[in-house]
């Protein structure tokens, strides 16, 4: 294509297909079977992919186990045959019903081809090494359709090309592959349903999403788009002012993308290195014009984004807002319409789903393409190093993000269009994002030299602990047993204490870890009346202290920070913080509370103020169950938690503290409101609840043991019978829990009261406290 006002060619470059870089990285030098090994060890190595393959149809399974392996003939095979076993059978049952046999029907392969020992999950180093009997199986038979099943059969597929490979990220996706030209349809493994057999909520998953996996046989071939022939690397100052006050004139909606410094806009030194918008790719900071130029793109570029009737779409709204408002110093972005990320979050809430590479990947099949920018973004310093990357390669990378960024947007916005209720969700998230990137922008104000002082002290303290667990008795017993000194990094070594303790101490085992061993974790240690144990405690909270203040200097800016708050990230539909994460202030631990809140000040001649929301949870929960009983509670102004918290620990209003009625809210009411049972409350309560004192300055486990209850079975029992009185007492509450799970089983997803839905693979935790907790901060927002 010619330039639009000069001869030469304007540059373009395809964007690559095949395997890159990052991909090459799974594939294994030399002869990939003997660096595995597992073929000299089993009865079939090497089995080869089976079945008629009638639907055109190959499904990628995970590995063979002793039926494929051994049994093969004596189940009337005439060869070695994959998802034959019990799992192959259950998944044959589960294709019956539409009229599909799996041996005529199907291709079938598995991830790794020879049985590994005890049938144990295979390793990602023999999934690699067996990756290539997987991509010879697809390039002979040329499947229109590829069913990976389980995560064994995703990191084969992809593995070198995705960070995260979780098969609850991937399930029931039609992804559009540009290697094979195949659609790509993640699904459970059916051994996942033998391992939690009985678990309804995953069989009606499993069930919905076979379902839809049918359905989608027979779908026509994808199409694929080549984002880099999209775009238009402008180097001169005529055309990228021509092609501005194009799209200034025309007035159409805009997506556009900055590469840019670092994650935030504050401070001296950041840059936005380079601009893509609508299709055109230009740098801005990068090191390539004259100043008047530059002064000149920007003048244009701040009409455009302060003229509301250009409507504005960006992946990750947030970034470009205050990189705008930043970098251009102007009050805000007019004109803000939709934000992708978000969107994609609202479409479907599971992890790890947002990121602009994994939703270009899903819906568009495009492999990566950061091969010539991904070290220089992870620095490892302040300051990324984009402007070593050579321009041409800068605007490719940054125009493919503006490219994919546009194809979401109108794929978005048509199916939410479909969609009112989601729409509804993705209109109110979409207000709330403008609001929490003003309060990101205006920041928190903070004293750092007070946080630098504070530093001081809690590494004196530290220091001074260490030295004494290092050189006290307990240290030199250890040494002396096993010639060598304490491991004290971080953290001391879990072995060295469990060595210290139950070894060399010869102290009793009070708990197990989920692997068998002895427990050395903070519970423990609390019960232990030893100096030592409590100094290691000690050590722990200091740590932990000095990690939030490191975090609180780390992002401070001129007297303040900005913390992240994003709507794109929790499950529940709530917001989530980073960089500080100002969501997760301790507000338990008074001394964890003093150190970092006292550093939180008020802009000069301000006061912080408080407001209180307490009760929000509680009160969403009568809102949705409507209990008449909650309900009443609630406007007579009764505590619940309070109250329970007497009931439990057998105290009056003159023993119970704040802290009983903490944990009495998160380790026994929403606990059994969101699905747990009595014998786990109980546990959580004791060993959260036991050491804590009442206002009367008595141990809770002596008081207790004053009560009557004397031992750990006394006090589950106790709060067996408190979950009786409970649910007799809140028996709609009840109902309306037991009616929301069926709900769940028959439909896949549960809806809040402003229109977000949560589907996928849940637990009864989950979809019973999705509504209740998001609706809570939906009501904050």
């Amino acid at each position: 294509m010619k330039g639009f006002f000069h001869d030469h060619q304007t540059k373009k470059r395809k964007i690559r297909t095949g395997i890159n870089k990052s991909e090459s990285d799974r594939i294994i030098s030399g002869n990939p079977c003997e660096e595995c090994g597992l073929y000299k060890q089993c009865k079939s190595p090497k089995m080869n992919y089976t079945g008629q393959g009638k639907q055109k149809v190959l499904i990628v399974a995970e590995g063979s186990g002793k039926s494929e392996d051994e049994d093969w003939k004596k189940l009337g095979y005439d060869r070695p045959t994959q998802l034959i076993g019990q799992a192959g059978r259950l998944f044959r049952n589960h294709l019956k019903p539409y009229g599909l046999d799996l041996d005529v029907d199907f291709w079938k392969i598995n991830s790794v081809n020879c049985r590994t020992p005890d049938n144990r999950k295979p390793s990602k180093k023999e999934i690699k090494c067996c990756r290539f009997m997987v991509d010879k199986a697809i390039e002979e038979l040329k499947p229109e359709m590829i069913w990976l099943l389980g995560g064994a059969a995703v990191e084969s597929f992809y593995q070198g090309i995705y960070s995260n490979l979780e098969i609850n990220t991937w399930r029931k996706l039609c992804i559009p592959d540009s290697r094979s030209g195949a659609w790509i349809i993640p699904l459970f493994h059916p051994s996942y349903l033998l391992r939690n057999e009985g678990n309804r909520n995953l069989e009606s998953t499993f069930e919905r999403d076979l379902k839809w996996a049918v359905s989608c046989i027979g779908k026509e071939k994808p199409e694929f788009i080549d984002f880099g022939k999209q775009v238009t690397c402008l180097y001169t100052l005529s055309e990228v002012l021509y092609a501005l006050e194009v799209i200034e004139r025309k007035e159409d909606p805009i997506t556009f993308d900055y590469e840019a410094t670092s994650l935030k806009p504050y401070g001296e030194g950041n840059k936005i290195w380079s601009i893509a918008v609508n299709g055109y790719s230009f740098p801005y900071d990068y090191p390539h014009w004259k100043w008047k130029e530059r002064l000149r793109i920007q003048h244009t570029w701040i009409r455009l984004l302060k003229d509301e009737k250009i409507l504005k779409i960006a992946h990750n709204l947030k970034f470009e807002d205050q990189w705008s408002r930043a970098i251009f110093d102007i009050p805000e972005v007019k004109g803000w319409h939709w934000c992708t990320m978000n969107a994609a979050h609202i479409i479907d809430a599971r992890k790890y789903y947002t990121s602009l590479n994994f939703q270009g990947l899903i819906n568009f099949g495009v492999l990566p393409y950061d091969q010539d920018v991904k070290k220089h973004i992870k620095s490892g310093s302040k300051f990324n190093t984009l402007d070593q990357v050579p321009l041409e390669k800068l605007l490719l990378y940054g125009g493919i993000d503006e490219r994919i960024t546009s194809a979401l947007w109108a794929k978005q916005e048509k199916f939410l269009s479909r969609k009112k209720e989601l729409k509804r969700a993705y209109q109110f998230f979409h207000k709330g994002l403008l609001a929490l990137s003003d309060a990101q922008g205006v920041g928190i104000c903070i004293d750092k030299e007070y946080y630098l002082e504070e530093e001081k002290e809690l590494t004196k303290k530290i220091e001074a602990l260490e030295y004494k667990i290092l050189n006290g008795k307990e240290a030199k017993l250890f040494e002396r047993k096993f010639k060598r000194k304490l491991k004290l990094k971080k953290e001391v070594s879990t072995k060295d204490l469990r060595d210290l303790f139950f070894g060399v101490m010869e102290m009793r085992s009070v708990k197990k870890t989920n692997t068998g061993l002895e427990s050395v974790d903070e519970e423990v240690l609390n019960q232990m009346d030893n100096v030592f144990a409590k100094r290691i405690i000690q050590r722990r909270k200091l740590f932990k202290i000095l990690s939030y203040i490191n975090q609180y200097k780390k992002e401070e800016v001129d007297g303040k920070i900005h913390p992240f708050i994003d709507l794109h990230i929790a499950r529940s539909y709530r917001s989530a913080s980073s960089n500080p994460n100002f969501q997760n202030i301790p507000v338990r631990d008074e001394q964890a509370k003093a150190a970092i809140r006292r550093g939180i000040v008020p802009s000069k001649g301000r006061k912080i103020g408080s407001a209180d929301y307490s009760g929000m949870e509680i009160c969403g929960a009568a809102c949705y169950s409507k209990d008449p009983v909650l309900v009443k509670e609630i406007e007579a102004g009764v505590d619940v938690h309070h109250n329970l918290s007497k009931k439990i620990f057998l105290l009056n209003d003159k023993q119970t503290t704040k802290d009983l009625r903490f944990y009495t809210k998160n380790q026994f009411v929403f606990p059994e409101f969101y699905g747990s049972y009595y014998k786990n409350c109980a546990y959580n309560l004791q060993d959260n609840c036991y050491e804590l004192e009442t206002k009367e300055g008595v141990k809770v486990r002596d008081h207790l043991k004053d009560k009557g209850i004397k031992t750990s079975d006394d006090f589950v029992e106790h709060v067996q019978k408190i979950e009786k009185d409970f649910w007799e007492k809140y028996h709609v509450y009840d109902e309306w829990k037991e009616k929301r799970i069926l709900e769940y089983q028959k439909k896949g997803y549960v809806d809040t009261f402003f229109g977000h839905r949560r589907g996928g693979f849940l637990t009864n935790n989950q979809l019973l406290n999705t509504p209740i907790q998001g609706t809570s901060f939906h009501w904050l927002l």
